[in-house]
């Protein structure tokens, strides 16, 4: 086993599971953006999921430990955060959407990706925010 990856590795493993547990592809996202902190930024992977009351909620692929609650993700995308998530393009099985005027193209998001996250010690990277 490698027990390696990255953020968009584990962010299509879970959405992966998330449907294969009967959640319908309409309620699952991968999100494919940045995170903003005093840090600077970089390009990330988040998987979104829409709750039964119809909230989106931020599932985080890459924390160590899960939450102990669901987190609104339109809370953690507003200016003001220790971590700004900006979304750039949100996909599922049948669709891929532009959240952003087009200015940024899928390109674009790929070169950002190779800005990697510094690791805290114990393996979360340094965008976490629960």
């Amino acid at each position: 086993m490698l027990r390696k990856g990255d953020c968009e590795d584990s962010s299509f493993l879970l959405a992966a599971l998330l449907l294969t547990s009967g959640i319908s592809e309409h309620c699952v996202r991968v999100v494919l953006g940045k995170v903003v902190s005093s840090d600077g930024s970089y390009g990330h992977a988040w998987v979104v999921y829409q709750s039964e009351d119809g909230r989106w909620c931020l599932l985080e692929s890459t924390l160590d430990s899960v939450p102990s609650r669901l987190v609104p993700a339109d809370s953690l995308s507003q200016p003001g955060n220790q971590y700004q998530y900006q979304p750039q393009f949100c996909l599922n099985a049948s669709h891929l959407w532009s959240v952003v005027p087009m200015k940024m193209q899928m390109a674009d998001y790929v070169k950002m990706r190779s800005i990697k996250p510094e690791r805290k010690a114990e393996g979360a990277f340094r965008g976490t925010i629960l």
